[in-house]
């Protein structure tokens, strides 16, 4: 609210993939619940993001190091992002920050930061076993001058 950011197309990516959205009642937090059971989730790829103004901009590699890159660079405004595994929706993530920084969070995996660190191992780990792992953005129109989410 105090950035004037609303999550309404977070919100309809997800409803429309079949994914559990809800709001808590104490906050304006939005509430994700994806059921644990692999059997209950049934995959969307990425056919769908793309078809809903996604934009795919490159994919993770690993470099001669075994360090993360990506392949393009990710645009500095906030918005929406999705990491592929093979093709299917495996991860879906909101920065504010910009999309260039929370992908270069990603890239590091500092140990600081449990959640870049924990997505980095997965991609890392994706990578070794041969999977592909590409990022589809969107970023939001802005509004007199201000982003709109």
């Amino acid at each position: 609210k105090i950035l004037g950011i609303r999550y309404q197309h977070v919100r309809n990516v997800l409803v429309d993939a079949d994914i559990k959205v809800g709001k808590k009642s104490t906050s304006d937090e939005l509430t994700i619940t994806i059921p644990l059971a692999k059997k209950e989730r049934k995959p969307v790829p990425s056919k769908f993001l793309l078809d809903k103004g996604f934009q795919d901009i490159g994919e993770w590699h690993l470099t001669e190091k075994r360090t993360l890159a990506m392949s393009a660079k990710a645009p500095r405004e906030q918005g929406v992002y999705a990491l592929i595994l093979d093709d299917i929706i495996v991860y879906i993530g909101l920065t504010l920050n910009g999309l260039q920084t929370r992908m270069d969070q990603y890239r590091r995996g500092h140990k600081g930061q449990r959640t870049s660190a924990r997505v980095n191992k997965l991609i890392v780990t994706s990578l070794t076993k041969g999977h592909q792992v590409k990022i589809l953005v969107a970023t939001p129109p802005r509004l007199n001058g201000v982003a709109c989410l």
